[in-house]
């Protein structure tokens, strides 16, 4: 089992113990790798939880001033 795959099971073990299912949920996301990799198994899972699935995007503000910072 890859770890994607196990990644993607615990998160469907959590949300069904925590009884999301049947409704809406939204991911905000950022751009960046986790955010990213939390929108995909959110989208492998709406089909067996049945979620109607939104993304919103999400700006931290962090990445102007990283860019910034190697401008010199």
């Amino acid at each position: 089992m890859s770890s994607k795959n196990s990644l993607e099971l615990k998160v469907l073990k959590i949300l069904r113990a925590a009884g999301v299912q049947n409704t809406s949920v939204l991911v905000a996301c950022s751009g960046g790798l986790d955010s990213v990799v939390l929108l995909q198994i959110f989208s492998n899972l709406s089909q067996k939880l049945n979620l109607k699935l939104h993304s919103a995007f999400v700006h931290h503000g962090k990445a102007k001033k990283s860019v910034e910072r190697y401008r010199a």
